[in-house]
């Protein structure tokens, strides 16, 4: 909540990418060797998304389409507090939910899966009419809604156009360009987030669908349902990912002889270093 209320006021491009920084340092592939260390409390997870509908959607949907100006103003301004303000609704929420992690974590380690799938393919599917009502009826090419004019005549250049650049001191233009830069470190620092995600999954020999698909993918969905789409699927994939395969050094039921070996291998040198230290100590 902190990194989402600076972000507010600073800018998500500082702010996010900060907060994504700490999380891949922080929470290694290590910690989700357990079946039940990724799991969360249904407590929480079961009121996130109400929570989303009535301090982030309610808010900006009448920012967008109230009657008058006043209500419009009111409603941004309350809308820029809007991690305070879910924070409140999901704690209240969430009284009223009972907890069952103690139990979960023995009798149902993926039980949480669905609700994480539904809280996330909701914003992700208004997410996609969204971008998908953009593309089709925006007045303007979507290159200009979203690409910088700077970055725009650069690539104009380089692919042999030419495109005038032009400066401007109209403050609505200006913070329009503010804005473009925005959206495109947020989801540039998300991208990079996720692929390093998926690395660290890959050398846990957790993801075994290959770079080919995971690009492919991150491609398509950016195109039909933009990037929040695409962002929100790979993390779907992530999770699902952590809840039904085990990182190669875990104890598990599985048969799986090469694993078996790496870990053989990795106990031999470990041996070997011990009993190096044992001689010579």
């Amino acid at each position: 909540m902190p990194f989402l209320l600076l972000a507010q006021f600073i800018s998500t491009a500082i702010t996010i990418p900060l907060f994504l920084s700490l999380n891949w340092i922080l929470t290694p592939i290590t910690v989700f060797a357990g079946l039940d260390f990724r799991l969360t409390d249904l407590r929480w997870t079961r009121t996130i998304l109400p929570s989303l509908v009535l301090g982030h959607y309610i808010p900006m949907y009448v920012a967008h389409f109230a009657p008058n100006l006043v209500t419009r103003h009111v409603a941004i301004t309350l809308w820029q507090f809007v991690p305070l303000w879910i924070s409140i609704i999901q704690w209240s929420f969430s009284r009223c939910v009972r907890s069952t992690v103690v139990s979960d974590r023995l009798r149902a380690p993926l039980r949480d899966l669905g609700v994480i799938r539904l809280t996330v393919l909701v914003p992700a599917g208004l997410s996609m009419v969204t971008w998908l009502i953009t593309l089709f009826r925006a007045p303007f090419d979507v290159s200009v809604i979203f690409i910088p004019q700077e970055l725009l005549s650069v690539l104009s250049s380089y692919f042999g156009s030419h495109t005038r650049l032009t400066t401007t001191t109209d403050f609505p233009q200006l913070i329009g360009r503010f804005l473009q830069y925005d959206y495109i470190f947020l989801f540039g620092s998300v991208y990079v987030w996720l692929v390093y995600s998926f690395w660290d999954l890959r050398a846990a020999g957790m993801f075994k669908e290959g770079w080919t698909r995971f690009f492919a993918f991150s491609m398509l969905a950016t195109m039909v349902g933009g990037p929040s789409v695409a962002c929100a699927g790979l993390s779907l994939w992530r999770e699902h990912i952590l809840a039904t395969r085990r990182h190669w050094g875990a104890i598990t039921k599985e048969n799986v002889p090469a694993v078996k070996v790496k870990f053989c291998e990795k106990e031999m040198e470990s041996e070997k270093r011990g009993s190096g230290r044992f001689v010579h100590g």
